[in-house]
C-alpha cells in the first residue's frame, strides 16, 4: 500500500481508496502497515470524504497508531484540541502531535484546556506546554 501514496496526482483511483479503507476499517493489522495504509486512502480519496473519515478515525478509533495518522492527515486543517483533554490510549503520541502542529499552536497558546498537561510526566509533552504557555 505505501508505494500507491507516492504515485502522481493524475493516476489517483477510488478503487484503490476503496481497498485501502476496507483494509484500515478491517483492523486485522496496526503499526506502519495501517498507517501507510490510511496514508494510501486520504491520497486517493475524495478529499471531502476523506476528511470525514479521517476526523472520526481521529475522534473515535481506539488503535492507537490508526489515530495517530489520522490525526497527523489532517490536524493542519481541522482543530482537534478536543482530544487534548482524553488520556492517551497507550503513549502521548497524538497530544504531542497536536501540541507541535504548527496549525494548531496558536489555538493551543491561550487554551486553558492544556493546563492540566503540566502534570504529566514526559519531558517531551512537559516541553512543549512550556513552549505554548510562554508564548
Amino acid at each position: 500500500m505505501y508505494y500507491l501514496s507516492q504515485v502522481s496526482p493524475e493516476h489517483k483511483s477510488q478503487a484503490v481508496a476503496r481497498d485501502a479503507w476496507d483494509a484500515v476499517t478491517k483492523e486485522t493489522f496496526g503499526g506502519t502497515q495501517s498507517q501507510e495504509t490510511l496514508a494510501t486512502y486520504a491520497f486517493h480519496a475524495d478529499p471531502v470524504e476523506a476528511q470525514e473519515r479521517l476526523t472520526e478515525l481521529a475522534l473515535a478509533e481506539n488503535r492507537e497508531d490508526v489515530r495517530f495518522a489520522a490525526v497527523r492527515l489532517i490536524a493542519d486543517r481541522i482543530p482537534l484540541a478536543v482530544l487534548l483533554r482524553e488520556p492517551p490510549l497507550v503513549t502521548w503520541g497524538v497530544h504531542q502531535l497536536l501540541l507541535d502542529s504548527p496549525a494548531g499552536a496558536p489555538q493551543l497558546a491561550t487554551a486553558a484546556d492544556i493546563a492540566f498537561l503540566k502534570e504529566v510526566d514526559n519531558v517531551n509533552i512537559a516541553a512543549s506546554v512550556a513552549r505554548l504557555t510562554q508564548a
